[in-house]
């Protein structure tokens, strides 16, 4: 279309040049050659008009090709006027509507002034009807193309006949039957305007052969070309041979002329031969190329991954079945198109770069990669590998992409079944070992309640035995029996408090939780009045009592079970009175400190005898007591019930030593109800290797 345009616009300023040449009265615009025809201003006229026409065929404005088509049937219309006047011999005047006065002196190589060369008149009628027919028929456009095709060859024709008559200084093929003869602008143009104009269709009909890349197309204008050029050269030089130069006579000259011809054409036949010979060794190597190609891409067909080669510029050059299936519109639409016509650009940037790793890299390249199918993720298993020439240079990269995702759920199940089994094997083992403790804690305990209960029934047994003898011997003195029966008494409230602590320590461990909120100052200032209301009565006498010194803080209101948190804060509170040293007053002091979110830390810290370091965790366990060189009563199970109270809050309770002496008791309580994404649930009893079964009671 290029060449179209070019010849349209060239044409055009032709015409317009001429046109002003007549105006301006400059012969040289007017004729090329000294003593030549002119061209006439309606010729001049008619090729600017067709040079237009050209021009509008290939603009997509529906009214500038009208106007073409308008123009062309004028240009028409003027060269058929021309052939009447010269075929009746009547003079219409169309010859004389420009210029009439420059037209009526201009005899030079004219029989009529003004009047165009018939064979110009001839080819602008067929160019006017080659552009008509290729701009207004819809149907049958192969048909009306090579109609048109076949005007412009016509066309051509007579401009060629007027340019080699020119070439080879021969008028009377200028001048037919002595008229007016075309002058050698006017053939050019013509020739210029029936190439163009047999181009307009450049897909069909012989103009394929001019456009086209195949081996025939070439053939072809590589003979046309020959044609054309090489027996005019040959007919000028045997003219100016014999005519200019007078080398020989018109026998000899006709002979060299023949001889040059036949060497002429069998050098063309040669060169066509082995042309012909070298396209169809091509052909062979293309249809060898073909089958192979045919092949491989049956081989890729049947191929259960995605198959593709890639040139390196990332794009797919092939493709097999299952590649257009998944990835594809359909069968072959992926080939031409590149990543990022495919695919998302994330994924589009990420094959991108594993194409540029196997071009640069000798290796096969194999990743894993997820592209979304239908909206769900796939996984693919990609190999690519560089296709290198015989310098090494990569020019494209095969590559295999295989559907994996059904592996990699088996794999993740597999793996998440393997973990359950793990963690099972854990939590048995867990058991094993939790169970194995509390076998030993069951016997410990077992060790320990016989233990604190034989003492007490041991010293029942004793003085019972004394106050029989006594009985038996006479004795009716109350005053004698009365210290054994006091002895007897303390025995019994030992076992007593033991058995209620034995009692607390279940209910700690199995009591339903009631979580209510629990006011803590009410509930500290109620257990401070219960543990020291007897000291108040005791302040006289022989030996008064020492009244504490406690202090409590401000405290907040947990959300806890209230029996629980009496049971935790009256064994810390109690202990931190008891376990004072000889003849000192018991220093005690109650606060509250803000914990992790959510929770409460409430203290309990006292200034007496204090607790090893290293015991720090062991005193929380069952029957345990702190061995610091002091002799204290109890029943080593009050912490352990402390330890309890906290574990079913999930809270902690640590002790610290007190800076300046004593203990630090520090336990978390809950501020707010359990929410569904707390872990705040009532915990499994068998989960506390230091809590001992109620059943193990008896």
């Amino acid at each position: 279309m290029w060449l179209v345009r070019a010849v349209a616009a060239g044409t055009m300023f032709l015409g317009a040049l001429v046109l002003a040449g007549w105006a301006l009265r400059v012969d040289a615009l007017m004729r090329v050659v000294p003593g030549a025809s002119s061209m006439k201003p309606m010729t001049a006229v008619s090729l600017t008009i067709l040079g237009f026409g050209l021009a509008a065929a290939g603009s997509r404005w529906r009214g500038l090709r009208l106007a073409g088509l308008l123009g062309c049937s004028a240009a028409a219309a003027i060269g058929v006027l021309v052939l009447v006047q010269y075929a009746t011999g009547v003079d219409l005047g169309v010859d004389r509507l420009l210029f009439p006065s420059m037209i009526a002196g201009d005899w030079i190589a004219t029989s009529h002034p003004g009047r165009m060369a018939p064979n110009t008149a001839a080819a602008t009628v067929l160019l006017a009807a080659a552009q008509i027919l290729t701009g207004t028929v819809t149907t049958r456009r192969r048909i009306a193309g090579l109609g048109a095709q076949s005007l412009c060859a016509v066309a051509a024709a007579l401009a060629m006949i007027g340019l080699y008559s020119y070439g080879l200084g021969v008028s009377p093929l200028q001048r037919f039957l002595g008229l007016t003869g075309m002058a050698v602008h006017t053939a050019a143009a013509v020739f210029m305007l029936s190439v163009a104009t047999f181009l307009l269709r450049p897909l069909h009909g012989p103009a394929r052969l001019m456009v086209t890349r195949g081996p025939a197309a070439m053939l072809t204008r590589a003979l046309l070309a020959t044609a054309i050029s090489v027996p005019p050269l040959l007919g000028w030089v045997r003219l100016h041979a014999q005519y200019r130069l007078g080398l020989f006579d018109t026998r000899l000259g006709i002979a060299l002329l023949v001889i040059g011809n036949v060497i002429v054409l069998a050098m063309i036949t040669l060169v066509a031969g082995a042309r012909a010979a070298q396209l169809e060794a091509e052909r062979d190597h293309s249809e060898i190329l073909l089958s192979r190609h045919a092949q491989l891409q049956a081989v890729m067909d049947n191929m259960p991954a995605a198959a593709f080669l890639k040139d390196a510029g990332g794009r797919y050059i092939m493709v097999n079945e299952h590649f257009d299936t998944h990835f594809g519109a359909g069968r072959g639409t992926a080939v031409g198109l590149t990543d990022h016509d495919l695919f998302d650009s994330d994924t589009a940037s990420h094959l991108d770069q594993r194409l540029q790793q196997a071009l640069t890299d000798g290796a096969t390249v194999r990743f894993e990669h997820v592209i979304a199918l239908s909206g769900e993720p796939h996984t693919y298993l990609s190999a690519l590998l560089a296709l290198r020439q015989v310098a090494g240079q990569a020019y494209a990269v095969a590559g295999v992409s295989t559907d994996i995702t059904d592996r990699k759920k088996a794999e993740t199940k597999l793996t998440e079944t393997a973990e359950a089994l793990r963690s099972e094997l854990v939590h048995r083992e867990t058991i094993e070992a939790e169970l194995r403790a509390r076998q030993a804690d069951l016997k410990a305990f077992a060790y320990g309640v016989a233990h604190d209960l034989k003492g007490p029934l041991a010293s029942i047994s004793g003085f019972a035995e004394i106050i029989g003898t006594d009985l038996a011997d006479g004795v009716t003195d109350p005053g004698e029996l009365t210290p054994s029966l006091e002895r007897i008494r303390q025995g019994v409230d030992r076992m007593q408090r033991f058995i209620d602590d034995l009692l607390a320590y279940a209910t700690a461990r199995d009591a339903t939780l009631n979580l209510e909120p629990v006011d803590l100052q009410p509930l500290v200032e109620q257990i401070v009045a219960e543990r020291t209301d007897h000291l108040r009565t005791n302040h006289t006498g022989e030996n008064p009592a020492r009244f504490p010194d406690i202090y409590t803080r401000q405290l907040p209101t947990v959300y806890a079970d209230r029996l629980l948190c009496r049971q935790l804060l009256d064994n810390l509170i109690g202990n931190a009175l008891k376990y004072t040293a000889p003849g000192q007053p018991a220093h005690v002091e109650i606060s509250a400190q803000a914990g992790p979110p959510g929770w409460a830390g409430i203290t309990v810290a006292d200034r007496g005898i204090g607790i090893p370091a290293e015991q720090h965790q062991q005193i929380f366990h069952t029957f345990h007591r702190a061995t610091n060189g002091s002799s204290y009563q109890g029943t080593g199970l009050g912490l352990a019930i402390c330890q309890r109270v906290v574990d079913r809050h999930h809270g902690t309770i640590t002790v610290t030593d007190n800076p300046g002496g004593g203990s630090r008791f520090t336990a978390t309580l809950p501020l707010r109800p359990p929410t569904p994404n707390d872990d705040r649930t009532d915990p499994d009893p068998t989960k506390d290797t230091d809590i001992t079964p109620a059943s193990a009671l008896g």
